[in-house]
This record gives structure tokens, sequence and C-alpha cells, in this order.
């Protein structure tokens, strides 16, 4: 079923539809989702896995390698004592970099299996 919200600060035109085939472009705004929606590629729904990928080499390299140079640099510079870079992720245990390699890796290990229902 498919719920019907009219707001008239929203826009000018007829109620926006939420819900049912998103597919249906019928009484709906026209905004940044519909764009998103229009592309035909469902972007955050099949690219996730690599933005998240990246997401973790970055962190992993901003904080065992830029980090620790950049704190070296500034001590050096400003003829401070060094005192030695602890990273955040490696608080609590290095559950951070638990959890992510978990989600990773079992969307890696189901990955095979998404593909061939995509097929």
């Amino acid at each position: 079923m498919t719920e019907v919200y009219s707001d008239p600060r929203a826009h000018d035109g007829p109620p926006i539809s939420y819900g049912g085939d998103p597919a249906n472009f019928e009484n709906r705004s026209t905004g940044a989702a519909d764009a998103i929606t229009a592309a035909k590629t469902p972007l955050l729904r099949g690219q996730w896995r690599h933005a998240i990928g990246w997401l973790y080499v970055v962190v992993v390299a901003c904080d065992f390698i830029i980090f620790p140079v950049e704190q070296a640099a500034y001590a050096a510079y400003f003829h401070l004592v060094y005192a030695q870079w602890q990273p955040l992720t490696l608080q609590g245990g290095g559950m951070f970099h638990v959890a992510m390699l978990a989600i990773l890796g079992v969307q890696m290990w189901r990955l095979p299996n998404i593909q061939a229902t995509d097929r």
C-alpha cells in the first residue's frame, strides 16, 4: 500500500507518493533523490563495498603513515620533545579494525553469490 503525504510548504504540485515501485515517477517531486533513482544505477547499493574499502585504506594510511610522520616533523621543526603517535583506531583493542574487516570480509565472502544473482 502506498501512503500519500501532502505538505503545502514543500511544493506546488500534486502530493508526493512514498513507497511502491521506485521506477514509478508519477506524483513524485523533482529533486536529488529522483535524480539518483533516475540514473538506473543503484549507486549506493552497488558501490558501497568499494567506498568502504577505500575509506578503510584512507583511515589506515592516515593513522599509521601520514599522521605519525606529520607529528614527528612538527616536533622536529618546533624543537619539541617527540611523543610517540598513538593511533586512535587502536584504542579499545582495535575494535575499529575488527569491525571494518568483519564488514569487508563478510561482503567479499558473499560477493560471488551476489554477482551470480545479478546476472
